[in-house]
């Protein structure tokens, strides 16, 4: 399976914003973060469209899954 966001991608993004390496056990730990915030938001999608008796995932239920999502990972 294809990585969800390539590392390398991720590390250079962070290198471009805050101009400064990171190393790879920080780069690892946001990576993580990032892919359990993915996999919660898409789980939480799934619960609203299940709410409204929908097939498929739509926008709106992952607008409204966000700020739930959002809210649990601001801590």
């Amino acid at each position: 399976m294809a990585p969800i966001y390539p590392k390398s991608r991720l590390k250079r993004l962070v290198k471009q914003k805050t101009n400064r390496p990171i190393e790879n056990g920080a780069l690892d730990l946001m990576y993580m973060d990032y892919c359990i915030f993915l996999q919660t938001l898409l789980k939480e999608s799934n619960i609203e469209a299940a709410k409204e008796k929908e097939k498929q995932i739509q926008a709106s239920h992952i607008e409204r899954a966000e700020n739930e999502t959002l809210a649990k990972f601001r801590g």
